[in-house]
């Protein structure tokens, strides 16, 4: 008897746990739900010195408009709070990055407790760059949501070049002062069966900005002329691509080191075989 008691009394407790952490569960949820961010937007990428400024914003939406200690924060790279307000607040508060670097009357609506939820940088460079994330919460809780930016620099000068020797092709590409950093690839057409070797990439950040470089070397007997080589730039996450190309045009090496074309051998050969005709026939004649 005593212990079909003790068995009940159990029940009786697990049947109560799992009740209370139902509620418990079911209020968080609410409390959850009770904020929810509808849209974020932020650019996507934007070319350093070409916009005068810059909008961010953060559309949310509140259970039955439950203002009560509503605080709308934006956050630039997870951590550091630029952006601050309390609704009711006079004073907005703009940290970091943006003070003094905001249009401080940008509004986005005429409702109250959503008229100062948005950002507009004035005139945004490449340390605008990052994630933004809005938080938005009240008294019966929040929501969050992020999304990055990136203001890219082009390259201040960008170059392909093949330098020849009696054994390879060597092909260099550079650029120089882009943000951030770009990644560059080389190939190339009109041939067949060619294998670029050794190809080395080389990266150095001054004074905010990247020079990069990259080399390869092609088997100089493997080569056809003409043969086009390309270097392609591409910042990535932005719509930056630009390709550079050089052409080989079948040069050889002189016995002193320097080069010389192919093609303009050919015509210094038919010339002195045209003059040797043309004397010849004077002569005899």
């Amino acid at each position: 008897m005593e212990s079909i008691v003790v068995t009940g009394i159990r029940n009786r407790w697990i049947i109560w746990c799992f009740l209370v952490i139902s509620t418990v569960a079911g209020a968080a949820e609410k409390k959850v739900n009770s904020v929810e961010i509808t849209k974020l937007t932020v650019p996507h990428s934007i070319e350093n010195g070409t916009k005068d400024f810059a909008l961010l914003d953060c559309e949310y939406s509140l259970k039955d408009n439950r203002t009560l200690l509503l605080e709308v924060t934006w956050f630039h790279n997870d951590h550091n709070i630029i952006y601050k307000w309390i609704p009711g607040h006079s004073k907005r508060q703009f940290l970091g990055i943006l003070e003094g670097r905001v249009d401080e009357g940008y509004t986005v609506s005429n409702v109250p407790w959503q008229k100062y939820r948005g950002l507009k940088i004035l005139k945004p460079t490449t340390e605008f760059s990052g994630k933004y994330t809005c938080d938005i919460s009240t008294e019966e809780g929040h929501a969050t949501e992020g999304s990055s930016l990136i203001v890219y620099t082009k390259p201040k000068k960008y170059e392909v070049e093949l330098k020849v020797s009696p054994e390879h092709v060597n092909v260099s590409c550079w650029a120089n002062g882009v943000y951030p950093e770009a990644k560059l690839s080389l190939s190339y057409k009109n041939v067949d069966q060619i294998k670029m070797t050794e190809v080395v990439e080389e990266s150095s950040l001054i004074s905010g900005a990247y020079d990069v470089q990259i080399h390869g070397f092609v088997d100089r007997k493997s080569l056809v002329s003409p043969t086009m080589f390309n270097c392609d730039i591409k910042i990535p996450n932005t719509s930056y691509l630009v390709r550079k190309d050089v052409m080989f045009t079948g040069r050889r090496i002189r016995e002193d080191g320097s080069e010389e074309d192919i093609a303009h051998r050919l015509e210094s050969g038919i010339a002195i075989i045209l003059i040797t005709i043309i004397t010849h026939f004077i002569i005899n004649h």
